[in-house]
């Protein structure tokens, strides 16, 4: 869900940048692990394109999913 939904817009949205104008983009993604957790609680998301301008984002995308519950301590996951 955090793949598909939360980051794969912002993903597509520097790809097609990319592909339409061969322009350059920034981009770095970094996790959010809390102590020894084992799943992130989600990425922090950042792009931005060298010669215009015309990507620019920073975003948090929360690791969470409608009707599962994470134990990011543990990995485990289970439905609500």
């Amino acid at each position: 869900y955090l793949n598909v939904n939360g980051m794969l817009p912002f993903e597509d949205q520097v790809a097609d940048y990319i592909r339409e104008t061969g322009h350059h983009v920034l981009y770095r993604v970094t996790p959010d692990f809390r102590d020894s957790e084992l799943v992130a609680r989600g990425v922090e998301m950042e792009a931005e394109s060298v010669k215009d301008q015309k990507i620019s984002f920073h975003v948090f995308v929360y690791n969470i999913q409608p009707g599962i519950e994470i134990d990011y301590t543990t990995g485990n996951s289970w439905e609500e």
